[in-house]
């Protein structure tokens, strides 16, 4: 258990390093992490659960610790993703109701299915990076701009309670290409909602775990087993610092690359099993 935690906390720096440099939450790579981690050491059928439940959590330390670093930056756009986050809630509720219904490893096909279909759709976002954005924010109607906004919070909502991820893979692209942020400030207000909508599944996933028929090993707290989430989360906290300050300094075309293929990889892994 020792060698897995260290593993853990080392992945963890590495997680939320890159997180906070894309604007994501970091599920991507940290559910299928806790996944083959607890493999052997938790039953079966709590392993995706688990990994999506703690995978909230930690998205959300994450996203904290660089928000926290961002805060005097002015790059967060508070009142637009506001409405993002309100819509957010009733799509992680559904999606939490979902994911307590079906097997672990329907579970995970599901994650892995994601995966596979939005590192496609990152590696046509990427190639068409140098295009000019849909519209600028200036152009579209207030009512159409609601519209968006909402619907963007209900999809990150579902997303982020079904996978387990932030929903940043989402938010940024929309806030890049239809609202015509600026990539840092995408990127920051990105990580500033993912705050608030992993609370919302967090908690979500919570008081199900107070009625649930799936009962965790001891030490947990609701679907986290705390020997692999703590030392994975205490990593990503000073990997969000790390990735906080990295932004200014890398191209981002780059890190999105290495995403992209990272995806993939992970994708084909867990569809294969």
């Amino acid at each position: 258990m020792e060698i897995t935690q260290a593993i853990l906390f080392l992945a963890g720096i590495l997680i939320g390093t890159l997180s906070t440099m894309l604007g994501i939450g970091g599920g991507v790579f940290s559910v299928p992490l806790l996944y083959y981690s607890g493999k052997g050491i938790l039953p079966e059928d709590l392993l995706g659960i688990m990994s999506i439940s703690s995978s909230l959590f930690m998205a959300m330390l994450f996203s904290a610790s660089a928000s926290l670093k961002n805060a005097g930056t002015r790059s967060i756009r508070y009142g637009h993703i506001l409405v993002i986050i309100g819509a957010s809630v009733p799509g992680s509720w559904f999606a939490s109701q979902f994911t307590s219904s079906i097997a672990s490893k329907q579970v995970m096909f599901y994650f892995g299915l994601f995966l596979l279909i939005n590192a496609f759709w990152g590696a046509i976002r990427l190639a068409k990076d140098n295009r000019a954005p849909i519209k600028k924010k200036s152009e579209m109607a207030w009512s159409y701009a609601m519209l968006l906004s909402v619907v963007t919070g209900l999809i990150v909502g579902f997303l982020s309670g079904l996978a387990g991820i932030g929903g940043g893979i989402i938010m940024v692209p929309v806030l890049l290409s239809i609202f015509a942020y600026e990539p840092r400030e995408a990127v920051n207000t990105s990580s500033f909602g993912i705050i608030f909508i992993t609370l919302a599944g967090s908690l979500n996933y919570y008081i199900q775990s107070k009625s649930s028929a799936l009962q965790m090993p001891e030490p947990s707290v609701g679907f986290m087993f705390l020997p692999l989430v703590w030392p994975l989360a205490a990593g990503g906290v000073a990997g969000g610092i790390i990735g906080a300050i990295a932004t200014t300094k890398l191209k981002p075309k780059y890190i999105k690359l290495a995403l992209i293929v990272l995806q993939l990889c992970i994708a084909l892994k867990v569809l294969v099993e």
